[in-house]
Parts: structure tokens; sequence; C-alpha cells
């Protein structure tokens, strides 16, 4: 599509179309050179994914964003960094709404022998998350106990954290470390009245022994259980 209009635009759409049509020919085949060419063939695995995980490519991330990045941001600002990344977000936005409903863009973490990951890379794509503010994809950032105390302060923007005040401390929330106890199974009674009464037959109440065998048979046939 990027060549077939080249010949017809002029000026700075030219140029973009020439750039799309010289990444497109280089990667995902031969690697990418540049943060551009690494963007373009993240957005490329991201929509590979998306076909895998068809018709509902929900909840799921290629990974870090930082750390893939990070080795193609060479002689890059900060500031130039960030523009690319914004480029990179407003393609998970297409439409008007939002079409890549709760994809995720990891940011931080450590390596396997507990070294921090994060990087300039990291802070350029909190840059562009803060300027656009975009409903999708949905920001996660890994916080360990090596996170440098940087990282902990650029987060303050999105907790809306005053400027004289500091974030001191987060505090996890969710699963313990230990497994969770299962709750206590209801007994074959409280599975049969509630079934025959609200679902079976809520007009006719069980309490006879003889609706109770009813109720059982009842229910058995029609979950295809027994009991």
């Amino acid at each position: 599509i990027a060549l077939s209009q080249l010949d017809s635009s002029e000026g700075q759409r030219k140029e973009t179309l020439q750039l799309m049509a010289d990444t497109l020919a280089h990667v995902p085949a031969y690697g990418a050179r540049n943060l551009c060419e690494a963007m373009q063939s993240y957005i490329l695995l991201w929509q590979v994914m998306c076909l895998e995980q068809a018709p509902n490519p929900f909840a799921f991330s290629v990974g870090g964003a930082d750390k893939i990045f990070y080795p193609y941001m060479q002689e890059l600002s900060r500031e130039e960094a960030a523009a690319l990344c914004k480029h990179f977000l407003v393609f998970f936005n297409v439409g008007s709404r939002s079409w890549a409903i709760s994809q995720n863009i990891l940011l931080g973490g450590k390596d396997t022998a507990g070294n921090d990951l994060t990087n300039p890379m990291s802070y350029a794509i909190l840059d562009a998350y803060y300027d656009m503010n975009l409903p999708q994809p949905i920001l996660s950032v890994k916080l360990h106990k090596n996170t440098p105390r940087k990282l902990y302060e650029e987060l303050g923007r999105f907790l809306q954290i005053p400027e004289d005040q500091e974030l001191m401390a987060l505090i996890a929330l969710g699963w313990p470390d230990e497994a969770p106890t299962a709750p206590k199974r209801k007994d074959v009674d409280t599975l049969l009245s509630f079934f025959c009464h609200f679902r079976l037959c809520p007009s006719v109440p069980v309490q006879t022994a003889s609706q109770k065998r009813d109720c059982r048979r009842h229910f058995c046939r029609r979950y295809r259980f027994f009991i």
C-alpha cells in the first residue's frame, strides 16, 4: 500500500510512506536495526499472537517492552525515544474506541539473578504513556526490592502525588505466598435445596423426604451426574 502511494505523494507524506516501505521490507525477516524497526517487529509479533488467540485475543503481552527496545535505542535521547513510543501506543487505539482490549505493556522487573532491568527506555515509555493518556494498552510496572528510587519517583505523577510529597512505599495486594485454603464443600442436601427451590421448581418448597428424593432424581438427570 505504501509503495503504491509513493508516486502520488510528496513532502512529509512521501517520506513517511518511504520509511514504512523500507521498514517492512527489512523486518521481521532480517532483524531490526533501529528503534523504529524494533517497534514495527514488536507490533507484527503482537498481531500474530492475536491471530493465534482469535476470536478472543485478550489479556496478553509480547513481553517487557523496555527490555526489548533498549538495545535499539542507541544514540536516541529520552525525548526522541518517547516520541517514537507515542506512535507505538497509538497503534493499539485504532478507530473510535480501543480495539486492543486488555493488552499489556510490561516495564521494569528483574532477571533470574535478581538484577534490576530498569533502563533509559523504561523512562521514555513512561513519558509517552503520561503524555498520551490513552486507555490501551494497559501499563504494568514490575517492582521488587532492588527497584531504583528514580523509578518510584517517576511513577508518582501517575498516582497524582503532589510535588512536595514523596512515594514512600507501595503495599502489595493479592494472594499471599502460601496457597489459599479451599472453602469447605456444601453438603448434598444444601445443594439440592438450592437447585430445587431456586432453579427447578421455585414455586414448590422442598420439605418432605419424598419431595427431596424426587428432587434428587430430577437434579441428577438434568445435570448428568450422580450423588
